[in-house]
């Protein structure tokens, strides 16, 4: 669009685009999640493969509603929030991986493999023999 539209009227319709998306995607969700219920107590699986259809329709509602929106969806303040709140995210998710890669490679407990055949035919259950100790005994 071409008009050039007043601060109010910008705001109104980044509220009424943003209620639009929203809406579009909580239908999309809530048809999945139903599909998904009926799909359980009816074993169907076309009710399952409709209600993910619906939910695809409400992700392409919400793509629509940003193509075709006249005015910036997200304000400077929202983008600044979200991004600082990315930045704290992806420092939390880095160093859980690194952290948890350190702590698997320099663990003390020695790696043990399973085998196919139970200790104990008493257990029934699958023992796993560590190369520093003795086979178990089904005790």
């Amino acid at each position: 669009m071409t008009e050039k539209l007043t601060t109010r009227q910008q705001v109104q319709k980044r509220e009424q685009y943003t209620k639009w998306m929203n809406r579009s995607v909580v239908a999309g969700c809530m048809a999945f999640f139903v599909s998904m219920a009926v799909w359980i107590v009816t074993d169907q699986q076309p009710v399952l493969f409709a209600g993910l259809g619906l939910y695809w329709l409400g992700a392409l509602g919400m793509g629509l509603g940003y193509w075709y929106s006249p005015v910036s969806l997200r304000d400077e303040f929202e983008q600044q929030m979200e991004w600082e709140a990315n930045q704290a995210v992806s420092a939390f998710i880095a160093a859980v991986v690194v952290l948890g890669f350190r702590q698997m490679s320099f663990s003390a407990q020695p790696a043990c493999t399973p085998l196919l055949r139970p200790f104990g035919a008493q257990s029934g259950a699958i023992s796993c023999w560590c190369s520093s100790s003795e086979p178990p005994t089904g005790t």
